[in-house]
């Protein structure tokens, strides 16, 4: 499906206004002019999903796969609520540097840094189970150690270890699928 103009044109005004709330932190600025764009901000991503969501629910409902491409990973949180709705319990296979579960990142509910964590707030996602993560930070740390075993994570550094030790690559993938339930969402990010 096309994007619309009218998406693009508000994610170009947001964008600007994103660079000036870095610039104002950055700076000693007065405080309150960075909530107003916090908040702005955040509610166009929550309504960006709530889209999202609607259009993608509406093509489950037909029977039909979703692969949503594009953006970066604050998108996908739309269609994880419609698969969620659809789906009583799946798993999410993330392919990705970056273990993207911070609460906030720069104080944005929805950015790239933190759509697992958002992710995690769906009931029906059982497990996350995260490959090549190389950069993450003491807070996600603590997320996948506190997450009972639903966070399994793959580090790259493990992984290449294994592989030194020689370790295969077939049984590293074997060990990677064994710890995901029979339906799967799955996040590539490069």
């Amino acid at each position: 499906m096309p994007v619309s103009e009218e998406i693009i044109n508000e994610s170009d005004k947001l964008r600007e206004l994103v660079r000036g709330y870095l610039q104002l932190l950055e700076s000693d600025a007065d405080l309150e002019a960075t909530q107003v764009v916090l908040v702005k901000v955040n509610e166009a991503c929550e309504n960006l999903n709530i889209f999202i969501k609607n259009k993608c629910s509406n093509i489950l409902k037909q029977g039909k796969l979703i692969g949503l491409v594009g953006g970066d990973h604050s998108t996908p949180l739309g269609l994880l609520r419609a698969l969620a709705e659809k789906h009583e319990r799946f798993g999410i296979l993330q392919i990705d540097a970056h273990a993207d579960l911070r609460k906030a990142y720069e104080e944005f509910t929805y950015s790239h840094g933190s759509i697992m964590y958002n992710a995690l707030k769906l009931p029906a996602v059982a497990q996350l189970v995260q490959v090549g993560i190389r950069d993450y930070c003491e807070e996600e740390v603590s997320i996948m150690n506190r997450s009972m075993g639903r966070v399994k994570t793959f580090f790259d550094v493990d992984m290449k270890s294994d592989q030194f030790e020689g370790k295969l690559w077939k049984t590293i993938c074997s060990e990677i699928i064994k710890e995901l339930p029979p339906l799967v969402y799955i996040s590539f990010r490069h």
